[in-house]
């Protein structure tokens, strides 16, 4: 096989495993936790639950949802009171020896 025709087809596998990838991830659900646990570290998890506690500081919000720990990073405003029941993805994180969830996406059911 000449060597220009071996890259074509080495591109061409390569182009279409980057896709299939793109397309695999897109599709891809985060695990739906009821409670996390030290193996979820770095995971992206999904957890919903009623807001039992709702502290605002200066730039963040810091919720207890059903026994989790989570932290918004302020964005922008949100509409969120103790009692609301949220549905929250974000990632599992180990923060003064304590589980927690950084959020990256909220919603209020």
């Amino acid at each position: 096989m000449e060597d220009k025709s071996l890259i074509k087809v080495c591109l061409f596998i390569s182009l279409v495993g980057i896709v299939t990838l793109m397309v695999l991830s897109y599709h891809q659900e985060p695990s739906t936790s009821s409670s996390i646990g030290g193996k979820d570290i770095d995971k992206v998890v999904k957890i919903s639950g009623e807001i039992k506690y709702l502290h605002e500081t200066k730039g963040t919000y810091k919720l207890t949802v059903d026994n989790t720990k989570v932290t918004v990073f302020k964005t922008k405003k949100l509409q969120l009171k103790n009692g609301d029941y949220v549905e929250i993805t974000g990632k599992v994180q180990e923060y003064k020896n304590q589980l927690g969830v950084i959020a990256d996406k909220i919603i209020t059911r």
